[in-house]
């Protein structure tokens, strides 16, 4: 019995113009939002947080904020189990959404974030013949938290460090490949991870084109996030497990097959880095606008479901502050 995957991809892949249009219409809002920082409060404010850590002894809590925006994400693989050929998406086109939560205290920052959509791959001899393209679904989950080491440059720039912890579910149809249509990955993996922030000020007090700003100066902060994985476990089919689908018994040979290939990596089987680059400017009411670039390479060392990839985009996002809390300066 033959599986129809074309059915179960049309219930899971939504138009591409109601995408694109919730696109648009969120990179709207992010431009109106932006506009705000002519009346944006400045942020970071060393007085206030000393006046507050010095009137109680108690633990001073930090700032909570939502996270929500497209990420116009590029990725690659190479999946030695259905073909040598390098599959690339149309990230470009078709975003990926992000939704997470970050916490920002004095000596400590955190966040958790999910990332998840559905793409296009093709390879070269695909996009030449304008054959079947495999579409890619990704579903990601990582978290992070990140302590103070040291402070650099009068306290404008801190090194901190902490530990990661990441969670990863992609699979591939392509019908062309029949029985081997239905490639998934799923992994979790946790190591370490190093951050700097840098801050820095700009001065607004004058007239910028026909822009007047309220304050004098506005302050933004420039990030950049590594992580290194270092030991962690990984499912994937192996070539006969693909083969087990034709049956019909789809769910029973999936859950066998995920149990019987299950393996522990650490960096001799799997090596992965994870980079992030971004830049946070204030908006009204102490929210945030955050523009960052994200990129990821990994590479699965077995013999017989070897896999490597690498991803790679730009997010646009908004930072909602959601505490009741005055900004505290880190």
């Amino acid at each position: 019995m033959k599986i129809n995957f074309q059915s179960i991809n049309s219930a899971l892949i939504p138009t591409l113009s109601g995408r694109l249009l919730l696109t648009v219409a969120f990179l709207s809002l992010c431009s109106i939002s932006y506009g705000q920082t002519l009346k944006a409060p400045s942020h970071f404010n060393h007085h206030d947080f000393s006046r507050l850590k010095d009137s109680s002894g108690r633990k001073i809590k930090g700032n909570v904020y939502l996270n929500i925006g497209p990420v116009f994400m590029e990725q690659s693989y190479k999946d030695f189990i259905v073909s040598p050929n390098t599959y690339i998406s149309n990230g470009f086109m078709i975003p990926l959404l992000k939704l997470g939560l970050e916490k920002r205290f004095p000596t400590y920052y955190g966040y958790l974030n999910m990332l998840a959509g559905t793409q296009h791959l093709n390879d070269a001899p695909g996009y030449y013949y304008s054959d079947d393209r495999t579409n890619l679904l990704t579903f990601r989950i990582n978290t992070s938290r990140t302590w103070q080491v040291k402070d650099f440059i009068g306290q404008r720039l801190r090194w901190s460090v902490g530990y990661l912890v990441n969670a990863e579910y992609t699979h591939r149809f392509n019908e062309k490949f029949q029985n081997a249509a239905y490639a998934y990955d799923i992994w979790s993996n946790a190591g370490l991870s190093n951050r700097l922030e840098y801050k820095f000020k700009l001065k607004t007090g004058e007239r910028f084109l026909f822009v007047n700003f309220r304050n004098p100066e506005h302050k933004f902060l420039i990030g950049w996030q590594l992580g290194i994985p270092l030991a962690g476990a990984i499912t994937r089919p192996n070539y006969a497990g693909i083969r087990h689908f034709a049956n019909g018994a789809f769910l029973d040979n999936l859950y066998r097959e995920m149990n019987a290939n299950l393996t522990f990596t650490s960096l001799h089987n799997f090596v992965m880095l994870q980079s992030q680059i971004e830049l946070l400017a204030p908006l009204a009411n102490y929210n945030t606008l955050r523009i960052a670039y994200q990129w990821q390479a990994f590479r699965y060392n077995n013999s017989l479901a070897k896999l490597q990839g690498v991803a790679g985009g730009i997010e646009v996002s908004l930072a909602f502050k959601i505490d009741g809390r005055k900004v505290i300066d880190r």
